[in-house]
């Protein structure tokens, strides 16, 4: 009888021993975001999106970013404004419902828009309106056939009124060429802060 009762104590004991082994591992959840625009001359506005971060057995609680400037953010969307040039490592960091973490980072240049990249740009009032004139240098190794050059305008304290934009078709712009661009805006000069104005380039790709 005893001989029994210490076989079925070992028996059990070896159960809970493989139950415990073989018991699902909480997963941590996985960090991803998306930011826009990509790049541009500061100061630069750039909008971050985490919405596509997930966690595979619960739910994210809590989104952490650091922008590589010394300055941090949270909430799965947020906007962060570069005011210097340089190149900036940013890195987002996710916490799931189990305490658990995951991070994905990111680099932005701002001060370049690669590889149309504005040289000069200048904010001057009309009689209808604002424009923006300037020129944007082809810095990357391939014909540029077709960009965009755009234009955001803010008011006080950074509320974004509008973004104009100038598209350019059949450009064939070569490595080291200049583009002359103008964009016409209505808004007039007293509903703007001029310091918060901003400009980027996009390059239009056919297979886009």
């Amino acid at each position: 009888m005893a001989a029994k009762k210490m076989a079925t104590a070992l028996i059990a004991a070896i159960g809970i021993f493989v139950a415990g082994c073989s018991a699902p591992r909480e997963k941590p959840p996985v960090a991803a975001f998306t930011f826009h625009p990509l790049g541009g001359e500061v100061p630069l506005t750039v909008t971050f999106d985490a919405s596509a971060s997930y966690d595979q057995d619960g739910r994210i609680v809590e989104y952490r970013w650091d922008f590589g400037n010394e300055t941090l953010g949270e909430g799965p969307l947020v906007q962060h404004r570069f005011t210097e040039e340089g190149t900036y490592r940013i890195i987002l960091t996710v916490f799931d419902d189990d305490g658990l973490s995951g991070c994905m980072a990111a680099e932005i240049t701002a001060g370049i828009s690669y590889p149309l990249d504005v040289l000069e740009w200048h904010l001057e009032p009309t009689t209808w309106g604002l424009r923006v004139t300037g020129v944007a240098k082809n810095i990357g190794q391939r014909v540029i056939e077709a960009a965009r050059v755009a234009v955001r305008f803010y008011r006080y304290p950074g509320e974004l009124l509008r973004e104009d934009s100038e598209i350019r078709y059949d450009l064939d712009l070569a490595p080291g060429e200049e583009l002359a661009f103008v964009i016409t805006s209505s808004l007039r000069e007293y509903q703007i802060d001029p310091a918060l104005t901003e400009i980027y380039t996009e390059i239009i790709r056919s297979d886009n």
